[in-house]
């Protein structure tokens, strides 16, 4: 699994909010300025990490959110959105609605990790299970319709990319029911 760049996720995560169905900066800035408050924090980190941040200052007419995207800018210090959220992770000092797009982005890049946690979680549980009631793994892959090739790499290997997060549920569901 890749991990995100802050840049496209940030535009992802402004056509989520805003409904657009394409990215159209200008229209996007506007919405922040009068309609769509919840606009106004991606957009703002959205700007500082593409170097479209003096753009979004002549787009904004409001100068009371001018005033908040600059003290915003400058609680940022020189570090760009995705290095800050990266390095301070989920940091407290920063304000509650810029913390929400940052913890949303950390937890997006942290995904691999802990997507394979997780799995390793349900490997273990499928080997105790195994170990315990002696349970082969060919007849539980023939009920689920898996490979039996993939689930042993899983199982014996720790290969997490043989195997879905859903498969490995339905796998530990089956072991433990076996």
């Amino acid at each position: 699994m890749r991990r995100p760049n802050f840049e496209p996720w940030s535009r992802r995560y402004l056509l989520h909010l805003s409904g657009l169905s394409r990215f159209d900066f200008p229209r996007l800035c506007a919405m922040a300025c009068h309609s769509e408050g919840r606009l106004r924090e991606p957009l703002l980190l959205y700007a500082l990490q593409s170097d479209r941040f003096p753009e979004l200052m002549a787009m904004t007419d409001d100068s009371e959110l001018r005033g908040e995207y600059e003290h915003a800018a400058d609680s940022l210090g020189e570090l760009a959105p995705q290095d800050y959220a990266l390095e301070h992770g989920y940091d407290p000092s920063t304000g509650d609605r810029y913390r929400k797009v940052l913890n949303s982005f950390y937890a997006d890049w942290h995904r691999p990790e802990t997507l394979a946690r997780s799995k390793s979680i349900r490997r273990d549980a499928c080997l105790r299970a195994k170990r315990e009631r002696g349970v082969p793994v060919a007849p539980i892959c023939r009920e689920l319709g898996l490979n039996v090739g993939n689930v042993n790499a899983w199982l014996k290997n720790g290969d997490m990319s043989k195997v879905s997060l859903e498969n490995a549920t339905r796998l530990a569901r089956a072991f433990r029911a076996a």
